[in-house]
């Protein structure tokens, strides 16, 4: 009995892993989405600005083209946003964030208050409906690209290191901290060569 239950947890566990990564991806994409709309939205407004200043000033006669073709530059950028649609993508992956958010915690929930009380029977039927809602939450939710799967995979086991040894060093800079685990990174890997 003992056994299955473990099995349950660790089910439930590896699946609560892969879907906070995935939580962790959208929110990366999301970010990095929203900071570039802001990029954007600053220099359309800087731009917009020093073309209407540099119109209504005398330039020379070398210069005279410029605030036309800053004018043409600002326009082209402010296209970009609803061109490329990144207030929809931002939504999805926002939209995405939350639910694979809402899933970890319910399964985190089952794990630490709801599995010791269980009888296995009880425990694999709740893991069973979380298994179904994982598949749920999958099909709702837009897929990470396989380009940067690898990058925001690294992002995220980052982050949950760095995590890990605030927790432990709370006074430490996360620069002494980021540091620190390179060397036990490049460490361990000198010794399993």
């Amino acid at each position: 009995m003992n056994n299955e239950k473990e099995s349950i947890e660790k089910e439930l566990w590896n699946l609560s892993r892969k879907a906070d990564q995935t939580r962790s991806m959208h929110g990366m994409i999301a970010e990095n989405l929203s900071s570039k709309q802001r990029f954007v939205l600053i220099f359309i407004t800087i731009g917009s600005a020093i073309s209407a200043m540099l119109i209504f000033s005398k330039l020379p006669n070398e210069w005279e083209l410029l605030p036309g073709f800053l004018s043409a530059v600002v326009f082209i950028v402010s296209l970009l946003p609803s061109t490329l649609e990144w207030n929809k993508q931002i939504q999805e992956r926002e939209l995405s964030l939350r639910l694979w958010g809402d899933w970890v915690r319910e399964a985190q929930n089952f794990g630490n208050t709801e599995l010791p009380k269980l009888t296995v029977e009880e425990a694999q039927l709740k893991l069973n409906t979380l298994n179904e809602k994982y598949r749920k939450v999958m099909e709702q939710t837009i897929p990470i690209p396989d380009s940067k799967f690898v990058k925001l995979k690294q992002r995220h086991l980052q982050k949950v290191e760095l995590s890990k040894a605030v927790s432990k060093n709370p006074f430490k800079t996360i620069k002494s901290l980021k540091r620190e685990l390179m060397k036990k990174f490049e460490q361990k890997c000198k010794n399993t060569t």
